[in-house]
């Protein structure tokens, strides 16, 4: 998979692979800026962009994700789900919404309050990504803002912080409280231009004046946040702010990569930090989710239409299924010319070198060639979810319940309605039976899951401290 991230100044491309459940990065570079051309819409330029991203990672077949500025985006809000909500979104992105495109990363659901995050993407951006993504027959499957990428990047779902993204041009804030969810303030040229002037003084005041604004739409939006909120900055020159007096308190470090990508120091990691976490998180999706806040419900924040992805996804796994064909027919032809030469060698035929070399090529790749099919046949019968589905069960555990025994999974056809039913299976043990019926509270009301079927309770022991063992199955939500 490739993630491709636009700023006004560079392009980053990256590129990774995940082999025996461990996440690579295979390269990682820059083009030039492709964002300008973005914004005025020139499909030649864009198309180009996405030429030059397949001579760099010299592939055609990986599926691309394009993480875009917050300010790029209409709106990036949180907002009360209420009864109102599309009139509010409505009147906040004043062009209809048909025009544009939603997602809802993440929604807050306590008994007090519910909220609801909205990224609204204009659908002219969209297409004109998706039919340069086409002109070179390049699957595009995600598009995502660049601030919500981050905070999967720091992973403190429970806990406030800020961002500030500073470019030559541009600048944007996002504010993230758990209470809420996150938005975007647009900054403008202000900080950059006092960045320009090469005085600290006069960039302190600007940061000052930046924050103090911040800290109120936060209390508006929020009600309820804390003083000197941690604020990290993204930008080329990030160095140039933590010394600044009204950053002092409030400065926070940016996430190292923490041996979880092998052979990648920090400081790549972090100059990469955007991509690399929209392929890390596009490989294990479960890793957004927290399981110390059970109000909140984390998505992803991709705006294009679930039909126009799943779509690009059939056009790669033809182009796969194709590719491999091709590979067996040349195995099967080569055969057949192995064949037909044995039955006439003593008449003294010879088998020509290009078939020799045809079929010396095709049993070198034949092993893959299974491999690729057999893939391409579990992606149709299996589970693609096994890590978000331990994930849920494990954050809706109670600290005293153990597991004895789990499996998880469907296999079977997709239009089967079995399917779903028992898609994990596992054996629960606590000394309080009581804890085990607030388990199973807590899976019924876990959006992921539908359904839970308790097959069996069970003691250890006759005595009144024993181990108390319960026997549950799960199904499937069907999103």
């Amino acid at each position: 998979m490739i993630a491709v991230y636009l700023t006004e100044e560079w392009t980053q491309v990256i590129r990774a692979t995940v082999r025996r459940g461990t996440f690579n990065v295979v390269s990682g570079d820059y083009l030039d800026p492709y964002l300008p051309d973005l914004l005025r819409s020139d499909a030649g330029q864009l198309a180009e962009m996405f030429r030059e991203v397949q001579a760099l990672t010299k592939t055609k077949d990986d599926e691309v994700c394009i993480i875009l500025p917050d300010h790029v985006f209409r709106k990036i809000g949180c907002y009360n789900d209420t009864e109102n909500l599309e009139a509010e979104i409505k009147d906040d992105l004043r062009v209809p919404m048909e025009t544009c495109s939603l997602a809802y990363p993440i929604v807050v659901n306590k008994k007090t309050s519910k909220k609801k995050t909205v990224c609204a993407l204009d659908r002219s951006y969209i297409d004109i990504l998706i039919t340069a993504a086409k002109q070179m027959k390049m699957p595009l499957v995600s598009i995502e803002p660049a601030g919500f990428v981050f905070l999967k990047a720091t992973r403190k779902w429970e806990k406030e912080q800020m961002a500030l993204f500073i470019s030559e041009k541009n600048a944007s804030l996002i504010s993230y409280n758990p209470l809420g969810g996150m938005f975007v303030q647009r900054l403008g040229e202000n900080l950059s231009f006092a960045k320009e002037q090469n005085d600290t003084n006069v960039l302190d005041v600007v940061m000052r004046e930046v924050l103090a604004t911040a800290d109120f739409a936060n209390k508006q939006t929020f009600r309820m946040v804390n003083k000197n909120v941690p604020v990290y900055i993204l930008a080329d020159n990030f160095g140039d702010y933590f010394t600044l007096p009204s950053l002092q308190q409030r400065y926070a470090d940016l996430p190292i990569n923490n041996g979880i990508i092998p052979d990648t120091d920090d400081e790549e990691y972090r100059e990469f930090i955007i991509p690399i976490t929209a392929l890390f998180e596009s490989y294990f999706p479960s890793g957004i989710a927290s399981p110390k806040l059970q109000f909140m419900q984390l998505t992803s924040a991709n705006v294009i239409p679930q039909d126009v992805t799943q779509s690009s996804r059939r056009v790669m796994l033809r182009k796969a299924i194709k590719k491999w064909a091709q590979v067996a027919a040349v195995a099967g032809v080569a055969v057949i010319g192995v064949e037909v030469a044995g039955s006439v060698y003593f008449s003294s035929a010879s088998i020509p070198d290009s078939l020799q070399k045809d079929y010396s090529v095709a049993q070198a790749k034949q092993n893959e060639v299974n491999t690729e099919l057999e893939r391409i046949r579990q992606r149709t019968t299996e589970d693609e979810n096994i890590i978000g589905g331990v994930s849920a069960l494990v954050s809706s555990k109670p600290e005293s319940v153990g597991f004895t025994d789990i499996e998880v999974g469907s296999k079977g056809e997709v239009d089967d309605p079995n399917r779903a039913k028992n898609w994990i299976r596992v054996t629960a043990k606590t000394k309080d039976p009581m804890v085990i019926q607030d388990y199973i509270t807590r899976l019924t009301a876990n959006p992921m899951f539908d359904g839970v079927v308790i097959e069996e309770i069970s003691a250890d022991a006759v005595k009144d401290d024993s181990v108390k063992r319960a026997k549950l199955v799960l199904g499937r939500a069907q999103h």
